[in-house]
């Protein structure tokens, strides 16, 4: 029996008391980018169920461990956008005048 793998952000201990707040997300049907913030290395963006949500930890190694945990229990979560960027051939296709920067 396969069993999902959930990652769950809960808001700060003090906004806890008064009301608390959660959202679950089931990584399997996630997409992960790492993403700047501020021109930082520092955030996150994860798209699910036709929404996106950016998360800025404010550090680049709180994101990292996070992306590190993540890249263990599902592979393919995590997009590498230089791959993509290469699978798609997108430089080759700009020159061909088949992509536009507009």
């Amino acid at each position: 029996m396969k069993k999902d793998i959930y990652m769950e952000l809960s808001t700060s201990e003090h906004l806890k008391q008064r009301k608390e707040k959660k959202k679950v997300f089931e990584l399997s049907q996630c997409t992960v980018f790492s993403r700047r913030y501020i021109l930082r290395h520092t955030a996150i963006e994860i798209f699910y169920q036709s929404k996106a949500y950016l998360f800025n930890f404010f550090l680049k190694s709180p994101r990292d461990e996070l992306l590190k945990l993540i890249r263990k229990k599902v592979k393919a979560c995590i997009v590498n956008r230089r791959l993509e960027f290469e699978r798609e051939h997108l430089t080759e296709k700009w020159k061909l005048g088949k992509l536009s920067n507009f």
